[in-house]
């Protein structure tokens, strides 16, 4: 006789055992994530009856992605899909994985943007506004002026903060650039997943270069992006899931603020006069990142702690 099908309950402590064994911490929870996303239900749904038979196929498949994710590939490939402030993002192994300590970029950018719209129209600074931009083929057209900001999001991956942005601030345009032909490929289906593909333009480039050969020199008011900043020596002492991460988003090599470096260095180009620099960092490269900074050109330089107290974004003010 053929043994009768496994129930959801048996199946979330099969894969709990499982997943704790490879070291995961919130194995129950992930467990529970992998066979609510093989059945196609919520995993909420799976506390009402725990005691329901599942079928071979869907069985079969949760078994598969259980081992995939025992050996440490990370859960988010697996279910496509990460939060970042409070909206969903596809990603897949092109993209780095969207992570909730560069939410402090979109915190900072919103701040500003409602202190500006605050200010008396007097000592608002009259930075030039930004053309309408031809796209280059297949990338969307950022049209018209707007009333929000021109925002240009160097090394944009998933399109995490690019779209976030768009989504938060309805008059903003942004130009968000990469030098991976996947990642943008990534990055546009999720402009167009949250409906604001018509007021981004992704081009593909290294640094700023895009940016500048799209005639934004001397015209974004912010300049916002996650570049790779971790030694490359370091990476073998991280978290095994970074293993399969794209490297370039990760590391620039030997030095983690080579990359760092090159863009502030040409960020003071592309922003307008009082228009805003704000950086990821690493652990531990904020004096270093700091330093970077020339002082004849910005004006209001700080470090911005994360919510763990982690000194996190490098920002600065574009001098007049």
């Amino acid at each position: 006789m053929d043994p009768a099908p496994p129930t959801i309950g048996s199946l979330i402590v099969e894969g709990e055992r499982a997943l704790a064994a490879a070291g995961i911490a919130p194995a129950r929870l992930e467990a529970e994530v992998l066979l609510a996303r093989s059945l196609s239900v919520s995993r909420a749904s799976l506390i009402l009856d725990p005691r329901a038979r599942v079928e071979d196929a869907p069985a079969s498949a949760y078994r598969a992605a259980v081992a995939k994710r025992a050996g440490r590939y990370p859960l988010q490939y697996i279910t496509g899909i990460q939060e970042f402030y409070s909206l969903d993002f596809e990603v897949d192994a092109r993209v780095l994985i969207p992570r909730s300590e560069t939410e402090l970029i979109v915190d900072e950018v919103l701040r500003m943007a409602r202190a500006e719209a605050e200010a008396p129209a007097a000592v608002r600074p009259s930075a030039p506004g930004a053309p309408s931009v031809p796209p280059a083929p297949g990338a969307s057209e950022v049209t018209g002026r707007g009333e929000g900001p021109l925002i240009v999001d160097v090394g944009t991956g998933s399109g995490c903060l690019a779209v976030t942005l768009a989504v938060r601030l309805p008059g903003c345009r942004v130009f968000a650039s990469d030098v991976s032909e996947g990642a943008l490929a990534v990055a546009a289906r999720n402009a167009a997943r949250h409906g604001v593909s018509a007021r981004i333009r992704f081009a593909r480039g290294d640094g700023l270069a895009p940016a500048r050969d799209a005639g934004l020199a001397g015209r974004a008011d912010v300049l916002v992006s996650n570049p790779p900043y971790i030694d490359e020596a370091d990476l073998a002492g991280l978290q095994p899931e970074l293993a399969f991460e794209p490297r370039g988003a990760l590391t620039p090599g030997p030095d983690g603020l080579a990359f760092t470096a090159r863009l502030v260095a040409d960020a003071a180009e592309i922003l307008a006069p009082g228009g805003r620099l704000l950086v990821e960092l690493g652990a531990g490269s904020a004096p270093a990142a700091r330093a970077l900074l020339d002082p004849a050109l910005w004006d209001a330089i700080a470090v911005l702690p994360d919510a763990q107290g982690m000194d996190r974004v490098l920002s600065a003010r574009r001098g007049s």
